[in-house]
C-alpha cells in the first residue's frame, strides 16, 4: 500500500496479517512527504496489532516511510505515543520520523508535562519486531520494549531488535523532586528478553541513552553511540549512557564495541543479579562521573561479569568495581586506578585517540561540540524530497566517532587486547580477511577500544598531476607537493 504525501489527521489501525514471504506493506509514496498528525486528540499515530494472545493480528507487516507527530496524551491513554506495536510478531517499523512540535517553545524547550508521550513502542506478546533506521525526537520515551501495563499486558516481547536510529532530545521538564524522571531514549524493560540495540546514535536524553531494566536479559548492545545524558542543564534525570540493570536475567548481558561520551553521569551503569555482563571493546571518555562502574555476582563462576578490551579515559573516575567476583583485564584505564584484577591492562598514559581536540570546540556554548551539531537537527539531514534521511545521520556520527576516537598509528592501545574466544575471528584478517559471524582484528592482537587501528590507503597527487577540481568536498585525501625553498631545502610534504 503507497500512500501519496498530504496531512493524514486519524489513527492509523493494521490488524491484517501477512506471511513470512508475503508481507503487507505500508510505505509513502516515492519520496513524498507523508504525515499522520494525532493533533494531541488520538492515543497512536499507527496502531499494528492486538492485544489478544494467541491471535493473529498484525503479524508480517511493514510500517515504511511516515511522519507521526503530537499523540494524544490524556489519561483516557494507558499509553501513547507515534506507533504501537502490540500482539504482533515478525513487524518492520522503519524509516519513520517521530517527534512532537505542538507545544510552546519547541524545539528548545523540552516536552511540558502534559505532553509526555512515547515515540515507538513494542509491547505485549510481540516477538522478533524490528525498528531500524527512524528519527525520534522531542517525546518523552524514544524507542522501547516492555510487557506493559492494563490494556497492554500481560506476556512480554521476545528478541526485539532496535537497529541504525537516530533519537535524541527525549526529554520530559518533570522533576520528580529531582529524581530521575525516566526519559529514557532506547530501553528494554519489563520482562523482555533477548533485545538487540545495534548502530544506534542517541544522544540528550535526560534520563539514559539505552537501558536494560527489570528484565530477562539476554540483551546485546553493540557498536551504539550514547553522548550528553543530561545535558546540556543538570535536571531531574539521571544522565547515564548505557546501563543494564537485567533483575531477573537468565541470560548475560553482553556490551560491545559502544562509545559513551560527555553524559553528566556514568558512561556505563554494569550491574549485575543472577549474571554478569560481558564487556567488550568500549570506549568511555569525558564523563562527569565514572567511565565504567561494574557490579559483579557470587556464585557460579560462569555468571562473572567480564570487562577487556575497554578504553577509559579522562572521566572523573574512569574504572569502578561494586563487589561481586568479576574478571577485567586488559583495559587501558587513563587513571590507572584499578580495584583488582587488571594484570595485563595498562594503566595511565596517552591512548593517542585521533583527535579529542574537535570535542572541546563548542562556539556556541550549548555543551554540543560543533562536530556534531549538525545531528541536533534533522533538518541537516534530508532526502530530496523533505523527509527525514536517518541513514545520512547515522553514518555522519558514524565516521566522527572514528575521526575523534580512532586510534593514531603509534598508540599503545594497538595490539595490546585481548582475543576473546568466540566473540572475535580465530584468524587475524592480515592472514585471513574472509571470516564471518565474528569481530574482525588485525595485527597480532586486537586493540583496545571500540575502533581497531586500520591505516587509511590515501590518495596521494604530485604537482605534475591534474588536481581534484576546486569546490569537490573530499576526505582521507593527503595532496603530496615537492617544492624546494629559497634556500634550497630538500622537497617536503604539505598536509592540507
Amino acid at each position: 500500500v503507497e500512500v501519496r504525501g498530504g496531512t493524514y489527521r486519524e489513527q492509523v489501525t493494521i490488524q491484517a496479517s501477512g506471511t513470512e514471504n508475503s508481507r503487507i506493506i505500508f510505505k509513502r509514496y516515492m519520496d513524498e512527504v507523508v504525515t499522520i498528525d494525532s493533533e494531541n486528540q488520538r492515543c497512536w499515530g499507527v496502531t499494528v496489532g492486538k492485544n489478544n494472545p494467541g491471535t493473529t493480528f498484525g503479524n508480517y507487516v511493514t510500517v515504511d516511510g511516515f511522519t507521526v507527530k503530537n499523540p494524544w496524551t490524556d489519561p483516557v491513554c494507558s499509553v501513547s505515543g507515534g506507533i504501537l506495536v502490540i500482539g504482533a510478531d515478525n513487524v518492520l517499523v522503519r524509516n519513520n520520523h517521530i517527534f512532537r512540535d505542538d507545544y510552546q517553545g519547541y524545539p528548545d524547550r523540552y516536552v511540558p508535562n502534559d505532553r509526555l508521550a512515547r515515540g515507538i513502542y513494542v509491547m505485549g506478546h510481540s516477538n522478533d519486531v524490528a525498528v531500524e533506521l527512524n528519527t525520534v525526537h522531542h517525546v518523552w520515551n524514544g524507542i522501547g520494549a516492555r510487557v506493559g501495563s492494563g490494556d497492554v499486558g500481560p506476556v512480554p516481547p521476545e528478541r526485539p531488535v532496535f537497529r541504525q536510529n537516530h533519537v535524541y532530545f527525549v526529554n520530559a521538564e518533570t522533576d520528580e523532586n529531582n529524581a530521575q524522571n525516566n526519559a529514557a531514549a532506547m530501553v528494554f524493560s519489563n520482562l523482555v528478553s533477548n533485545g538487540t540495540a545495534e548502530e544506534n546514535v542517541v544522544h540528550h536524553g535526560l534520563d539514559v541513552a539505552i537501558l536494560t531494566n527489570e528484565n530477562y536479559g539476554g540483551h546485546i548492545f553493540r557498536n551504539n553511540i550514547g553522548y550528553l545524558s543530561d545535558m546540556p542543564v543538570e535536571t531531574a534525570g539521571n544522565g547515564p549512557g548505557f546501563k543494564t540493570k537485567a533483575e531477573y536475567a537468565r541470560f548475560r548481558e553482553k556490551v560491545y564495541g559502544n562509545v559513551a561520551f560527555l553524559n553528566r553521569e556514568i558512561g556505563f551503569v554494569m550491574n549485575a543479579f543472577t549474571f554478569g555482563p560481558a564487556i567488550y571493546h568500549n570506549t568511555a571518555y569525558g564523563n562527569l562521573n565514572e567511565g565504567m562502574s561494574i557490579s559483579g555476582v557470587n556464585g557460579d563462576p560462569n555468571h562473572d561479569s567480564i570487562s577487556m578490551n575497554n578504553a577509559i579515559f579522562n572521566n572523573l573516575r574512569d574504572f569502578k568495581y561494586n563487589g561481586g567476583n568479576q574478571i577485567n583485564d586488559y583495559n587501558f584505564v587513563g587513571d590507572g586506578l584499578v580495584d583488582g584484577g587488571n594484570a595485563n591492562s595498562i594503566l595511565g598514559g596517552d591512548p593517542k585517540f585521533n583527535n579529542l581536540a574537535t570535542l572541546d570546540q563548542d562556539i556556541d556554548g550549548d555543551k554540543t561540540p560543533d562536530i556534531l551539531e549538525p545531528l541536533n537537527d534533522y533538518t541537516s539531514f534530508l532526502t530530496p524530497g523533505g523527509n527525514v534521511d536517518t541513514v545520512a545521520a547515522i553514518e555522519y556520527a558514524q565516521e566522527t566517532m572514528r575521526d575523534v576516537f580512532g586510534l593514531q598509528a603509534d598508540s599503545p592501545l594497538i595490539d595490546a587486547g585481548k582475543l576473546i574466544v568466540g566473540y572475535h575471528c580465530p584468524d587475524s584478517d592480515d592472514v585471513n580477511p574472509n571470516q564471518e559471524n565474528c569481530v574482525h582484528w588485525s595485527g597480532i592482537a586486537p586493540d583496545i577500544g571500540a575502533f581497531e587501528y586500520n591505516p587509511v590507503q590515501l590518495n596521494t597527487f604530485n604537482n605534475s598531476q591534474v588536481f581534484p577540481t576546486n569546490g569537490t568536498i573530499l576526505t582521507n585525501f593527503v595532496y603530496s607537493v615537492n617544492y624546494t625553498d629559497s634556500n634550497n631545502a630538500p622537497p617536503k610534504f604539505v598536509k592540507v
